[in-house]
């Protein structure tokens, strides 16, 4: 029988599996981000899912931000999925997503606004709860108190949080409620009362007649998603899954309180759209060739100064929802292993190499080393609390830059020695294959590996 080191040198010594995507091949898709979000996963979704049959979104709300360049023109989008300009695509808002039915129509005219019509191919569950202002208002005044005596978390004050809050107490209000008026009434006044004692009938009320108007253009919309996804399935359609925010941002396993409300490993599919966890879903991992997040929060690697206004700037790191500037630094190996190891990519998109060509040497975090003791934490291993991540520093691996402009390379091996030492490096250790390197903005600008 093994031995339990015999594992761990199995662990430590990872290959490069070489899974390939293959359209003709894998029918149902799942695109995540492995870091903190902002990764450039609308890129790659916009590409991918242009043959897709069903596209679906499966957490979060309009509290993250996609900037997709398709064709000269850019979108920003925060609710829709990325791949909403593809005309012939069914676009789903799963169970498991927060509406603000505003802002989600503010995002229809948007499409309409570029002759992309949207209303006739879009479903939305009839599980999926609403964000109403009072959710945004309590985002806004629980930010304001935490600033005030512990510091803020960095939420984008959208309602989302409280509004998946009002969700697990049982007050919360799904959308499918508003094809029965009348009990609709009746849970918005009780959703009030429960969140506020300044006029709350009143407030009910307002939310109603605003919700009025806007029920009628999204009420054909409303449906069982889960059903039409499993039909979708069931009779090989091509269906892709797209996770909003990054795995290190989930809930449950990400930098706790830093985080978001929702769940969003690859196994929030599951529950986030209502689908059997039978159905295979060939994974793919979006990385950014260097490290991001918004808000607060632990970030072991983060640049300062003039290094880091250079990457900001090159790298344009703005927040597309918020518009705050992103904090950056460099690659994070330790916590993309982590992402690797409780999502299971099946491949990586490796998104901005271009932007890197802006150093001479750069810098990537191979381990975590306790300030105090010297040791290394384990391999796969990432710290659960802010208290654990102040008592480790990083360790880097220096490589040599390539200052090279990127953005016209097609082919793998026409890429500089050093960036593609940079890029085999990443995909050796994570032992994953790294299928598309982005080397700039468009869609276009992508390098395929077969």
């Amino acid at each position: 029988m093994p031995k339990s080191s015999d594992y761990t040198l199995v662990f430590l010594t990872p290959m490069v599996k070489k899974d390939v995507y293959d359209k003709s091949t894998h029918k149902v898709l799942l695109v995540s981000g492995m870091q903190w979000g902002d990764e450039g996963k609308g890129k790659v979704v916009s590409d991918l899912s242009k043959e897709a049959d069903v596209l679906a979104r499966y957490n979060g709300g309009h509290n993250s931000g996609h900037d997709v360049v398709l064709n000269g023109v850019q979108y920003k989008l925060h609710l829709l999925p990325c791949g909403s300009m593809h005309e012939n695509t069914k676009i789903v808002l799963g169970n498991g997503v927060v509406i603000n039915i505003e802002n989600l129509l503010k995002e229809v005219d948007i499409l309409a606004q570029n002759g992309i019509s949207l209303l006739d191919r879009l479903y939305i569950s009839e599980r999926a709860h609403l964000i109403f202002n009072i959710h945004a208002e309590i985002d806004c005044k629980q930010e304001s108190d935490l600033s005030k005596k512990y510091g803020e978390i960095g939420t984008t004050k959208k309602g989302i949080g409280p509004s998946y809050s009002t969700k697990s107490l049982r007050t919360g209000i799904m959308i499918g409620e508003m094809l029965h008026w009348e009990t609709f009434s009746e849970l918005v006044h009780r959703l009030m009362h429960s969140c506020t004692t300044n006029n709350p009938d009143q407030l009910a009320e307002k939310e109603l007649a605003r919700h009025k108007e806007m029920f009628k253009k999204i009420e054909h919309c409303i449906v069982d998603t889960s059903f039409l996804i499993t039909k979708a399935v069931e009779n090989g359609q091509k269906v892709f899954f797209e996770g909003a925010n990054g795995v290190l941002l989930d809930l449950s396993l990400g930098t706790y309180p830093y985080v978001t409300s929702s769940n969003t490993t690859t196994s929030g599919i599951y529950n986030g759209l209502g689908i059997s966890p039978s159905i295979p879903v060939f994974r793919i991992g979006v990385l950014k060739a260097y490290q991001t997040r918004i808000g607060s929060g632990p970030f072991p690697t983060e640049l300062f100064g003039e290094v880091y206004d250079k990457l900001q700037t090159t790298g344009m790191e703005v927040g597309v929802t918020s518009g705050r500037k992103r904090r950056c630094g460099w690659l994070d190996l330790v916590s993309v292993r982590y992402a690797q190891l409780t999502n299971g990519f099946n491949v990586i998109n490796l998104t901005k190499l271009d932007i890197m060509s802006i150093f001479d040497t750069i810098k990537v975090c191979v381990d975590y080393k306790h300030s105090k003791t010297g040791a290394i934490l384990p391999r796969g291993s990432f710290p659960a609390t802010s208290f654990q991540f102040s008592q480790y520093e990083p360790v880097y691996k220096e490589f040599p830059g390539w200052r090279t402009d990127l953005s016209e390379i097609t082919k793998f091996e026409d890429l500089p020695a050093e960036a593609k030492a940079y890029v085999e490096f990443i995909e050796n250790d994570l032992g994953v294959w790294i299928q598309w390197i982005g080397v700039g903005k468009d869609t276009k600008k992508t390098i395929v590996r077969t």
